[in-house]
């Protein structure tokens, strides 16, 4: 017979402090990151870093987060094609954009965006802008996005 079952907790992880909280609340012996990872794509570093030392480091700044949206685009664009990835992409996009502080003129604009040459054409003037309200070169603090809910299919 199992003596000791372990406990995974799940869901509303964002942030350290969200991982924190669930450990304390429930007594979890680990997490599950699903969703929040879209807003905040350098949790799991930092959850390593918070569970090695004990502290942790801020989140990608503006500019990593550009180069990090490129990169996770462009894996889509390679496994589906140009136009699949697009669309598959956008599917994220919006809360990953959110989450950089990017208007909401330019994310609408960026999910009007139809092929490669128009995605990269939003995303200069994204860069551009910087994100609303912030010093693009500092870091963006964590920021509570709410992110889609149930299969992707309906997202």
């Amino acid at each position: 017979a199992v003596e000791r079952i372990p406990v995974v907790g799940n869901g509303d992880v964002r942030t350290i402090a969200d991982a924190e909280r669930m450990f304390q609340v429930t007594g979890c012996h680990a997490i599950s990151i699903g969703r929040g990872a879209l807003a905040n794509p350098w949790i799991f570093r930092q959850l390593v870093e918070w569970e090695t030392t004990g502290q942790y480091g801020p989140p990608g700044s503006f500019d990593d987060r550009m180069q990090l949206f490129r990169r996770q685009f462009g894996y889509f664009e390679d496994q589906q094609g140009p136009d699949r990835g697009i669309r598959l992409f956008r599917k994220m996009a919006h809360w990953y954009l959110k989450a950089m502080r990017v208007s909401a003129e330019l994310r609408n604009e960026y999910q009007d965006a139809c092929t490669p040459d128009e995605v990269e054409a939003v995303l200069a003037k994204i860069s551009t802008a910087g994100p609303k309200g912030m010093n693009r070169d500092g870091r963006l603090p964590d920021l509570h996005v709410p992110v889609p809910n149930g299969p992707v299919e309906r997202w």
